[in-house]
């Protein structure tokens, strides 16, 4: 009687972790939906990715669709290493394919980030990423081997290494000389959780325009992952007649027991749009 007088005092729903705790607390990412909270199921799911990942816990690909766009990430790694070597993206939509290659310090920070985008065109772009120690950095596109532009860029980091602001500079060649066409200027921050995207790309310095946003971040965050989830994030072009739209979003998550983020709830706060996006794991 005493037994069962204590365990009526028990309140269950408060007392069972929402997820089951276990020795190993890594969780691997399998789906991220992006929803349109405007729209009805089962039109509402405007973006999914899906991740595969190996025996040692890397991600070996990812895939990702739209309805009118769909795109895939393989992975490579030499031997145990966790680094990601060389990247090949291919985009079934308009049949373009890309291939980095990625080289990177004893620390292991990325030092060159090489790129090759091949268009059924047969146009080839050569793309030379430089990083250095100072957060200093210098980006360079050629075609057929001929430089036409290059982006400048400067960072700050967070005590947790996370990017929280980075102003680029993007210098197009005009007859003999470089012209400074166009700045931006973004600020993030973050949460202190998980981000279960972090070690599904490689750890690059910036996000330039240089490529679709789609292939280095994730619908709808604008900011390559880092370590914690973005809380907010802000980015400003100028000019405006660039062509790409400045940035200016909030987010707020639902956390599992293991401080992964289960839900994520976007506020574009410019076009006054709303998303939701579900993690499972």
């Amino acid at each position: 009687l005493l037994l069962y007088s204590c365990q009526k005092e028990i309140n269950f729903e408060d007392e069972i972790p929402t997820t089951p705790v276990s020795l190993d607390t890594t969780l691997l990412l399998k789906t991220f939906v992006v929803i349109d909270t405007t729209l009805a199921a089962p039109n509402d799911i405007v973006f999914k990715y899906t991740f595969a990942y190996d025996n040692l816990k890397r991600c070996t690909s990812f895939k990702a669709t739209n309805g009118f766009d769909s795109f895939a990430v393989f992975n490579n790694f030499i031997g145990n290493d966790t680094f990601i070597t060389t990247r090949r993206i291919y985009d079934f939509s308009s049949g373009d394919s890309t291939i980095h290659y990625l080289t990177y310090s004893s620390a292991g920070k990325i030092l060159s980030d090489s790129i090759i985008e091949f268009s059924p065109s047969l146009t080839i772009f050569f793309v030379d990423y430089q990083n250095t120690s100072n957060q200093n950095g210098t980006i360079t596109v050629r075609s057929n081997g001929a430089q036409f532009e290059y982006n400048k860029f400067l960072t700050t980091r967070g005590s947790n290494n996370n990017l929280l602001n980075v102003k680029d500079s993007l210098f197009v060649l005009r007859g003999t000389n470089y012209v400074l066409t166009e700045t931006a200027n973004s600020n993030i921050t973050y949460d202190t959780k998980i981000n279960p995207f972090y070690k599904v790309v490689p750890d690059f310095l910036v996000n330039v325009q240089l490529e679709a946003s789609s292939i280095f971040t994730f619908i709808p965050f604008q900011s390559l992952p880092q370590k914690n989830n973005i809380l907010s994030e802000s980015k400003i072009f100028n000019p405006l007649t660039s062509g790409l739209d400045n940035v200016n979003n909030t987010y707020q998550y639902v956390y599992n027991a293991h401080n992964y983020p289960t839900i994520v709830r976007v506020r574009d706060i410019l076009n006054n749009i709303y998303w939701k996006g579900i993690y499972v794991y």
